[in-house]
């Protein structure tokens, strides 16, 4: 990891790829009572998001303009790829969903490229109707909320168990 964080910029970047508080200096206040409060506990990782999303009167025009691909980034996902490949540890990619259809083919492009070169199964719920309609599910344009996670998540274990079954 140490080498990654030295491979990814330079020595200033990785200390503060190191710190949580740097990393997320717009929530500071919010990091240091993280720090002194005890958190809620069985969680596992998982943090709700419970606000709702207003849907904007004009989507936005994420995904229309170009995308530039962070290299070192895609070199990383290339490798961890790869390698959990030749280790035989099964892989399954997704693209969760997203309210507008604002898909731009070259953000995602290389990285489904590799997994079709690697036979890694992708489920793409990127633009799934279900969700693209129901706007009370996300938090924001790009985030679900507490419970369309929960209902994505159900789908997405039935998914994945359905791939390993036909994998048999």
């Amino acid at each position: 990891v140490d080498e990654m964080y030295r491979n990814l910029g330079d020595r200033m970047e990785a200390i503060m790829l190191r710190s949580a508080f740097v990393r997320y200096n717009s929530l500071w206040i919010l990091t240091v009572k993280e720090a002194l409060v005890p958190q809620q506990q069985n969680l596992h990782g998982y943090d709700p998001f419970y606000s709702t999303f207003t849907p904007y009167a004009v989507p936005d025009s994420a995904g229309i303009e170009p995308v530039e691909i962070d290299e070192k980034k895609f070199f990383y996902l290339d490798t961890l790829l790869r390698d959990a490949v030749s280790r035989s540890i099964p892989v399954v990619a997704f693209l969760p969903p997203h309210y507008y259809n604002t898909y731009h083919a070259q953000s995602h492009e290389r990285a489904l490229a590799l997994c079709r070169e690697l036979n890694i199964p992708v489920i793409d719920n990127y633009i799934d109707p279900f969700y693209r309609a129901r706007p009370e599910l996300f938090g924001d344009k790009d985030h679900l909320n507490h419970a369309g996670a929960q209902i994505y998540t159900a789908q997405l274990c039935d998914s994945i168990k359905l791939y390993f079954k036909q994998e048999k």
